[in-house]
């Protein structure tokens, strides 16, 4: 029997959840206080927050900006704090596409049915999956070096009730990894040198895709998705994607799950074209601030040439009073 593998992407993302925060996991009775759960070290979460890695990765960037700055109002003080206000402002206009202080991919080998007798006859040792995911994991970051990873957090001990021959039994969710990351851009032109962008940071990182319906972020879960497949066939499995590999095909669904389809791809498609639009917005307002403080200058050169000449002017009519 065939399993499947998962891959999603988000920008929700509940560090303290992902870390185990006891404060916060004792209120979630699916998740069990003494089941496996392994944190990559140096994440966010384990006595480091996501301001922390904002200030080591783009500290230098913000103090070159800054010390060509000649008004302390056109200085950056807080890149995370800049970023966390056009998040704010773009969830508050409901611009799902606006910059993110960081993005999450979950990942998974199988699901629940497959790490509990009974449910599946294709089992798959939790152990070897665990394993397999930090490779996983690994391998993201050392192949991605524009995508800084801020926390990796693995998870096998989430469970849920299921009937299973008539009783009701508590069953093992699949392990999964959280891979938490911010998009580090480099190369621009205005503002910062390195900037938090999603698109430029996968292109950098070869995830070019083809075109608005393929995007850098399609090509980037494509290859991830490659390479959890290839993990899963390590451990002897055969893997399936129903959709994927044309198993279910679009004249196969009834005519609502058509159309929802249909508007989930127009969605889709405008939320990249207004990303975009909202990059190219950020380009604009560097462009402006760069003019006006080319402008500021001058007008301060325009200045000091005028009390210059008002210092020649007064010492001209000095002479004339000699």
């Amino acid at each position: 029997m065939a399993v499947t593998t998962s891959c999603h992407m988000g920008s929700t993302i509940s560090f303290r959840h992902n870390a185990r925060d006891r404060q916060v996991t004792n209120k979630e009775h699916h998740i069990k206080q003494d089941g496996y759960h392994y944190t990559f070290r140096n994440s966010v979460g384990d006595g480091i927050t996501l301001r922390d890695k904002y200030d080591r990765i783009f500290g230098e960037a913000v103090e070159a900006y800054n010390s060509k700055q000649k008004r302390d109002d056109r200085k950056i003080t807080s890149y995370y704090d800049k970023i966390k206000a056009q998040q704010i402002k773009g969830e508050q206009a409901g611009n799902k596409s606006s910059k993110k202080l960081a993005y999450e991919m979950i990942l998974t080998i199988g699901d629940y049915t497959n790490y509990n007798p009974g449910l599946n006859k294709e089992q798959i040792d939790p152990e070897r999956a665990i394993k397999l995911l930090k490779q996983t994991c690994h391998e993201i970051i050392r192949e991605n070096p524009h995508l800084k990873c801020v926390g990796v957090y693995i998870h096998a001990d989430e469970y849920h009730k299921e009937v299973i021959d008539g009783k009701e039994v508590e069953v093992m969710g699949a392990p999964h990894a959280h891979f938490d990351f911010i998009p580090t851009a480099e190369g621009y032109k205005k503002g910062l040198s390195v900037q938090n962008g999603l698109n430029k940071a996968l292109q950098q990182d070869g995830y070019t895709g083809s075109g608005i319906k393929d995007t850098p972020q399609m090509a980037f879960q494509r290859a991830i998705m490659a390479k959890l497949d290839a993990k899963a066939k390590e451990l002897g499995l055969e893997v399936t994607h129903p959709i994927r590999d044309g198993k279910v095909k679009a004249e196969h669904l009834d005519k609502n799950e058509y159309i929802i389809a249909q508007q989930v791809k127009k969605l889709a498609k405008v939320k990249e074209q207004a990303q975009a639009v909202e990059e190219d917005l950020t380009d604009k307002r560097d462009e402006y601030d760069a003019v006006s403080d080319a402008t500021q200058r001058r007008y301060d050169e325009l200045e000091h040439i005028k009390e210059i000449s008002d210092a020649v002017n007064t010492a001209n009519e000095n002479i004339k009073q000699l």
